[in-house]
Parts: C-alpha cells; structure tokens; sequence
C-alpha cells in the first residue's frame, strides 16, 4: 500500500512529502520495502537530482544488504535516455557476479532490449534459464517469456516457438512451466501476425495441459480466425468456448455473432446463444 501511495504522490510533484512519510515510516521502526526507494530514485532522477538519488541509493544499501535489481534497472534506464550508454552499461556489468530474483532480472531484461542491447539482453535471458532450478531457485516467469518472445516476433520471427520452448543448459536446469499467460501473450502476436497454423498447435497444447480454461485465449483465437475468414474454425472455438462455461462478455460475444450471422451462420449462432442461455441459468 505505502509503495502504491508514494508513487502515486510522485507523479502528482510531492516528492519531498514522500520524503518526510518515509522518515515517519523508519523513525517507527516500520520496513520500508526497496520498491519504495525504487520510486523516490526515479522521482529524484526525473528532476534531474542525481545527487539525491545516490543518497537514496546508498540509504537502501545499508538498510538492505541484498537489494534487487529493479533499482539498478531505474539507474541503467534513466543513464541510457541521457544518452550515457557507457555509465548505463557500466552499473549493469557491475551486477553480473550476482543471482538475481526473477522479477529483479526480468526488469534488467526489459530495460536492455528497450535500449537496443539486444546481445546482452539474450545473454541475460541464456543466464536465467541457467540459473532456473526449481524449487530451489526461480530465474524465469511467463513476463520473462513474454519479453523475449515479443522480441523474437520484432527481429527472429522463425525462432519463436524454440524460444517459447527453451530450457537452460545446467545439468540441473528444469523447463520453465508455462501458464496460461504464456500462451495467450504468444497466440495473440501470432494472431497479429496472420500466423495462424503454430496458433493452432499452440493452442491445443494448451487445452492439453491441467490448466484451468481461461477466456483470453479463446477471444484472441477467434478474432484471428474472424480476421483470416476461416469462419467455421471461429465457429468451433466459440462453441467450445460457451461449452467449457466460459464468460462471454456481451460486448465481444455481439460482435461474434454479428461476424457470423454476415457469413450465414444463423442457426448456429442460435444454438450457441441457446446453450449460453442454460449455461448461465
């Protein structure tokens, strides 16, 4: 809640208000998480105060001796847009030696690829599948994936789905498990794409697993076979969307039947409206 409170008073200009809540905070003997340090350093960096956020910085260190990477991924982003690559640069090879929490490095990742450090950016990835031996240590989640795979549709469309796939070389690495916000993230930017056969394997291996069905995946099917005018695939998936007992909200199921109704589809659109009826009843 503090953190979700000092960013907010931030972005309004009332740092130095944040300031005085954090002393009030510590003076208390409460913990102050490093996220909320996180904010007043990229509040002082935005006001150019670098000075200050090196005091906050150093603040953080000894209040916490293993403090994430998000701040150091504050640090590199803000170096970068002042065009001091080498500084930037610099503060990330200084984290190298270090294991990183998968939501510390996954902010590196995507910090490193949004300024053009693609290289560095795969050897990080290369890194954390390494390092991903659960349950002892979680280097990867689905954002890690998501991340990568979004570069791979920008530069290395023919190595998504290897990519998708793709555990470290440790002896004791183990496949990352992927959820069902994997999959939607990579069936949706196929669907962009008009790719729509690894689509269709992606999304049966999804069905496949012991996962809980879930509506995105289905809505992002659909409106991909809408759009490539295979009517009748968008048609079964529909229908196995209302079956599964899925939530169609009124507004993409209107659409859908609008869509369906133009190619003639008119009895089974009726049908599908029928058994949503009972389903919901």
């Amino acid at each position: 809640m503090f953190h979700h409170l000092t960013k907010g008073l931030i972005g309004v200009g009332r740092i130095d208000e944040v300031v005085d809540l954090l002393r009030q905070m510590l003076n208390k003997g409460h913990v102050v998480h490093s996220l909320v340090y996180n904010n007043m350093i990229l509040g002082f960096l935005e006001l150019g105060n670098l000075d200050k956020a090196n005091e906050l910085l150093d603040e953080l260190k000894e209040r916490c001796l293993v403090y994430d990477g998000v701040v150091k991924a504050t640090y590199m982003d803000w170096f970068f847009n002042q065009r001091r690559d080498k500084e930037a640069m610099g503060s990330y090879k200084s984290l190298m030696d270090r294991q990183f929490r998968m939501i510390s490095a996954t902010c590196l990742l995507e910090v490193l690829l949004k300024h053009g450090k693609q290289k560095e950016a795969w050897e990080l990835f290369d890194q954390m599948l390494y390092n991903h031996t659960p349950p002892n240590f979680q280097a990867v989640n689905s954002d890690t994936f998501n991340i990568i795979v979004n570069e791979c549709f920008k530069r290395k469309v023919d190595e998504v789905v290897s990519t998708f796939r793709k555990v470290g070389t440790k002896p004791n690495s183990k496949p990352f498990i992927m959820d069902v916000d994997g999959y939607r993230n990579i069936i949706s930017r196929y669907c962009e794409s008009g790719v729509l056969f690894e689509v269709e394997m992606l999304f049966q291996e999804l069905c496949s697993k012991s996962l809980s069905p879930h509506v995105p995946p289905h809505t992002v099917l659909i409106d991909g076979y809408l759009k490539a005018d295979r009517i009748d695939e968008a048609l079964g998936i529909f229908n196995k969307m209302v079956v599964s007992g899925l939530r169609v909200v009124a507004t993409f199921g209107n659409r859908v039947f609008d869509e369906l109704i133009k190619k003639g589809k008119v009895v089974e659109c009726a049908q599908i409206f029928e058994q949503n009826g009972r389903k919901r009843s």
